[in-house]
């Protein structure tokens, strides 16, 4: 039964097609909802050293910027910006418990995602396989991005 002190509408259709209405409700996050950026950005060091949100659970809201066979890669908006990507490492199908859906996605997806915040090798990403019952929705497509036009001298 829908209770609407449970749920929320998250339909964006900013740049995008919502995919279905039944993908426009979901249960409220059960984490803190957080940027990417933010993520990304160590305001207690500097240089590039691990997240201040190492082992937190998050929820985060972006696009779904490529996919590989073990996760997919996200962004903040639908234009690209220093800081505000992350992959969502979602596992391997040889990997006990492993959820194909959740790396069911294309390129210029809105998802909402809740995981963990975790490094691997110094590589900072949501761990969907660490994660108890995390949450991948789809939330609209079809959103066009805009690419980051920079250099490799210009990353540092």
């Amino acid at each position: 039964m829908y209770n609407s002190a449970d749920h929320y509408a998250l339909c964006d259709v900013s740049g995008g097609h919502v995919a279905s209405t039944a993908s426009c409700l979901c249960q409220k996050p059960s984490a803190p909802v957080v940027t990417i950026a933010s993520i990304n950005t160590n305001t207690t060091s500097s240089g590039c050293y691990v997240t201040a949100m190492m082992g937190q659970l998050v929820t985060v809201y972006g696009y779904v910027t490529g996919i590989d066979n073990m996760g997919f890669y996200m962004q903040d908006g639908v234009a690209s910006a220093p800081n505000q990507g992350i992959y969502v490492y979602c596992g391997s199908s040889q990997s006990t418990g492993y959820n194909a859906s959740f790396i069911a996605r294309t390129v210029g997806e809105r998802v909402m995602v809740t995981a963990l915040v975790d490094e691997y090798y110094s590589l900072t990403e949501l761990n969907l396989r660490t994660t108890t019952n995390p949450i991948v929705l789809s939330i609209s497509t079809g959103a066009t991005l805009t690419p980051l036009a920079t250099t490799t001298g210009a990353i540092g």
